[in-house]
């Protein structure tokens, strides 16, 4: 591989965003989780300089996996929402491991007897859970989590 090669290797192995883009999966047409996006997951990004989007925020032509990978490979990390076992956060989590982007992962701790838990490929991370009482400590959890993530990766 020629050096122009590695260099391109080591971008995408260290996210090609050069300002500070964070990227969210989860699944879309859910109130309730629209708005922890909205009110808690985004501004506790913001808190610590990141803006955290979603696909669906920036809408362009083409193929949206297209632009899913895009955003993870320009994604300084990935916050993955696992609520309801969306098959599709998964797998663009899994993307987003392959090419280097550190991921946080969070879901609903539902009530007793119904708590959905990730997958066992992912369930030995570290993950967020939240419920309705506690979002605003958990959003700060999630700001202290990117902070030593980020320290972590000299970014």
């Amino acid at each position: 591989m020629s050096l122009q090669g590695w260099e391109r290797y080591e971008q995408i192995c260290e996210g090609e965003g050069e300002g500070n883009e964070a990227f969210m999966a989860m699944p879309f047409g859910n109130e309730e989780l629209d708005k922890v996006f909205r009110d808690f997951w985004k501004p506790a990004a913001e808190k610590v300089k990141y803006r955290l989007e979603r696909v669906d925020e920036r809408p362009s032509a083409g193929l949206i996996d297209d632009h899913i990978r895009s955003r993870i490979r320009k994604a300084k990390f990935m916050l993955c929402d696992l609520t309801g076992g969306n098959q599709g956060a998964y797998w663009e989590a899994g993307f987003a491991e392959g090419v280097g982007v550190p991921v946080i992962y969070v879901f609903k701790e539902e009530k007793e007897g119904e708590n959905h838990k990730p997958h066992f490929d992912v369930n030995h991370h570290l993950y967020i859970k939240w419920n309705e009482t506690n979002l605003a400590e958990q959003a700060k959890l999630l700001t202290d989590v990117i902070t030593e993530t980020m320290v972590r990766r000299g970014k």
